[in-house]
């Protein structure tokens, strides 16, 4: 099963921006109410913003004085790898009779008539390795940088989605994202940020299509 996600994330310590996504699954169990399936996905963030940023100081050549702080241009993008479980709560399942016999019959009387297969809850909790390139400048002292910052973070969705007779599964779902990204470089120029983490604590919303949800 493949399903694609657009929508847009917010993270604490940078700009929010669009957060498209691929991701692979694989069935577990898919009769009864209760379902699963493991998945394993990546997406991909990029946003160019401006932002004001404690600094090394640095010596400002219109007033002479040393500054802590600039205005100081991002371009940053993010890949993050995911392994994430999915569990669902079937409505379809729940509504039909307990009996075997009578439930396979219902079951394929309801896909006689209607174009729905089944549609439900899901919740898809996840543990991501996060990789941030960061292009950091201040174009007061004309200093830049190129860094990186990664680590380990998780993180859930909640959501519901749709699944008709054609296979074809749309879902709607807010993300949580909780990470905290080390720098790898140790110097600092003069101008740009000192921070040596970035902290991608926040939420998203997403719109996924894809096959067999």
């Amino acid at each position: 099963m493949l399903d694609f996600s657009f929508g847009a994330i917010y993270p604490a310590q940078t700009a929010g921006g669009l957060y498209p996504g691929v991701t692979l699954h694989k069935t577990i169990k898919k009769r009864g109410v209760l379902q699963m399936d493991l998945g394993v996905g990546a997406a991909y963030y990029q946003r160019n913003y401006s932002d004001l940023a404690i600094v090394e100081p640095y010596l400002n050549p219109n007033s002479g004085s040393a500054l802590p702080f600039a205005e100081v241009k991002f371009s940053r993008k993010l890949v993050p790898i995911s392994f994430k479980p999915t569990f669902k709560i079937s409505f379809i399942e729940r509504s039909l009779p307990k009996l075997r016999p009578v439930r396979g019959a219902a079951r394929a009387g309801m896909e006689s008539t209607s174009d729905i297969k089944d549609t439900g809850v899901f919740l898809r909790p996840h543990v991501s390795y996060y990789r941030l390139s960061s292009e950091e400048s201040n174009e007061v002292n004309s200093s830049s940088i190129s860094r990186t910052y990664k680590d380990w973070g998780w993180g859930s969705e909640l959501g519901f989605y749709l699944t008709m007779t054609n296979k074809v599964s749309t879902s709607i779902s807010v993300l949580y994202n909780r990470a905290a990204l080390d720098r790898e470089e140790n110097e600092e120029p003069a101008g740009l940020p000192v921070d040596t983490v970035v902290k991608l604590h926040g939420v998203g919303f997403l719109l996924s299509v894809g096959m067999g949800f």
